[in-house]
């Protein structure tokens, strides 16, 4: 459900918890937040085909206002000239960030003002590799790094951080880290809230396995280095998982997962 290595395991399970910002979330207000996108994707049609217009109004767009972000632009390129470079949302603090980029007359010089900026992709696109409508250079992931460059420049830095998601795969990168395009942070939204079909099988490199690929001291793997997990339903693989030894983490990160297909 969770993948990347832009943020330690250690983090997400308890550093996180240390900090006043996350100890002033109300219980109410996350068990709010979880039924909210439970309603959200309810209505969406996950067991269909939807097309990246219906994947941005009916479920991204929801989901991020559920996350705070209401004060949005949506297709303002990036690029000075041209529309080479035009990712889907400019995210802005407030309504006053919001109003002084619409001020500028080029769409570019908006940047400036916002904190972020998300790029979507049709409901379940492979975020990593191309579909079959899909050109290499319209792979979702790198389309995505070109866009991190672009909007860094445009808002004189001020924009470091990216959202690429698909509808069901939330991906959070960073323009600062040390290897934008394999430290980012990836939440299987679909998967944690038990969408039918995204939690099938196993595919999960499980605390036993990772317990098994690892020296008993903990500090170095086991042999072999790179770890596959395929989850099986009957007679379909659901999904395979590939993970490999991270000498950052000192752990096992997911660098890859792979679509199913039927047996």
């Amino acid at each position: 459900m969770l993948k990347g290595s832009l943020f330690t395991r250690e983090f997400l399970s308890e550093g996180i918890i240390e900090y006043e910002e996350w100890k002033q979330i109300p219980d109410a207000i996350l068990e709010e937040f979880q039924q909210n996108l439970l309603k959200t994707f309810a209505k969406f049609p996950t067991q269909g085909n939807p097309n990246e217009a219906t994947t941005e109004n009916d479920l991204i767009q929801p989901v991020l206002k559920a996350l705070g972000w209401k004060n949005f632009l949506t297709q303002q390129t990036a690029s000075p000239k041209g529309r080479d470079d035009v990712p889907d949302f400019v995210l802005f603090p407030d309504e006053h960030s919001k109003q002084k980029a619409n001020r500028e007359k080029k769409a570019a010089d908006r940047y400036k003002y916002g904190l972020s900026f998300l790029e979507a992709k049709a409901w379940q696109t492979p975020l990593d590799r191309k579909s079959e409508k899909q050109y290499v250079d319209k792979i979702a992931s790198n389309q995505m790094l070109r866009y991190l460059s672009r909007v860094e420049t445009q808002s004189d830095s001020r924009i470091k951080w990216g959202i690429l998601t698909n509808g069901a795969r939330w991906r959070l990168y960073y323009q600062g880290a040390r290897s934008v395009s394999e430290q980012f942070f990836e939440i299987d939204l679909a998967a944690i809230l038990d969408l039918p079909g995204h939690n099938d099988g196993l595919f999960a490199l499980s605390e036993t396995d990772r317990q098994v690929a690892t020296s008993p001291w903990g500090d170095e793997p086991a042999y072999p280095v790179q770890q596959v997990v395929i989850g099986i339903n009957e007679q379909r693989v659901v999904e395979t998982a590939h993970f490999a030894w991270s000498e950052e983490e000192k752990g096992f990160v997911e660098i890859a997962r792979y679509a199913g297909a039927e047996i």
